[in-house]
């Protein structure tokens, strides 16, 4: 399909262009040969209206393939495009950028539908868990680490001050792979949390995943 588009396409073009280059060197012919003037104007005037078609033309393909990616970054897949009667190039590419559009949106609705299950299940678990941006916003955080920091909104890592400055340096210079232990003064009390730092990459940034789990029981009877 894209061999046959691109063939087309390539024709259509070539064939206007070489009318555009015969009626020009007529003309030129006919005005040095001393043809009427009303002959020469008329030529021109026809060689005007080809150009204007050619610009036309070009413009339609390029507007159409500029709309479909504009489409497509925005998440809108309602691709609406209209059709030319008489031109196959045309129509077809229409058909076939909205055919990619709908195959584009399946698969973002099956990237969504796989994001919500995957927070449902971290939402689900015991143990608190948050993604950082480089920036340290806070992209996700599930109900276990709310619940745990005793917070009912966590959206930056600077909050974590609050709570206990050795909480926030710990979850700053943490590095990948490593655990780190630290005992803070929670709403809920004296708390001893593992940290776990590990890191991803989606397709816009890269982030770090955090988590913390109360390990103050299992050292309460580790010490016993």
């Amino acid at each position: 399909i894209k061999y046959t588009m691109t063939k087309s396409y390539r024709i259509n073009i070539i064939i206007r262009a070489c009318i555009i280059a015969l009626l020009s060197i007529y003309t030129g012919w006919a005005l040095s040969n001393g043809q009427p003037i009303y002959n020469s104007i008329a030529l021109l005037m026809i060689i005007l209206i080809l150009i204007i078609n050619l610009v036309w033309y070009t413009n339609k393909i390029n507007k159409k393939i500029v709309y479909f990616f504009d489409s497509v970054s925005n998440d809108d897949f309602s691709l609406s495009l209209p059709e030319y009667s008489g031109d196959k190039l045309l129509n077809k590419l229409s058909v076939n950028l909205k055919r990619i559009s709908k195959q584009i949106e399946s698969i973002h609705v099956e990237n969504q539908r796989q994001e919500k299950y995957f927070e449902a299940m971290i939402e689900h678990i015991s143990v608190g868990i948050m993604s950082v941006n480089g920036q340290g916003f806070i992209i996700n955080c599930n109900s276990s680490l709310k619940k745990l920091l005793g917070l009912n909104q966590l959206t930056h890592v600077r909050q974590l001050e609050k709570i206990d400055t050795k909480l926030a340096k710990t979850t700053n210079e943490i590095e990948v792979n490593q655990e780190k232990t630290v005992t803070i003064n929670s709403k809920n009390g004296l708390v001893t949390l593992l940290v776990k730092a590990s890191t991803f990459k989606t397709n816009k940034e890269q982030l770090r995943l955090i988590s913390m789990q109360d390990i103050r029981k299992e050292l309460d009877e580790k010490e016993l």
